[in-house]
């Protein structure tokens, strides 16, 4: 889970990591952040977004 601070450093990690990161639960991202996913792609980042993976609500799969 990233808050709207701890954001901005989960997503600087995961940029500068070797392989693949997972964020879960970026909601602050989508309300905070104005084209984020344009700019982070501008510097790399291969973006993909997977719904729910960790904990889905009963009733649903991991690739909803």
């Amino acid at each position: 889970m990233c808050s709207t601070f701890g954001f901005g450093f989960a997503v600087l990690a995961a940029l500068v990591a070797d392989g693949e990161s997972i964020l879960d639960r970026v909601y602050h991202m989508d309300r905070g952040y104005e084209r984020i996913e344009e700019k982070l792609r501008g510097v790399g980042a291969q973006i993909m977004r997977m719904g729910n993976v960790f904990n889905p609500k009963e009733g649903e799969t991991a690739a909803d």
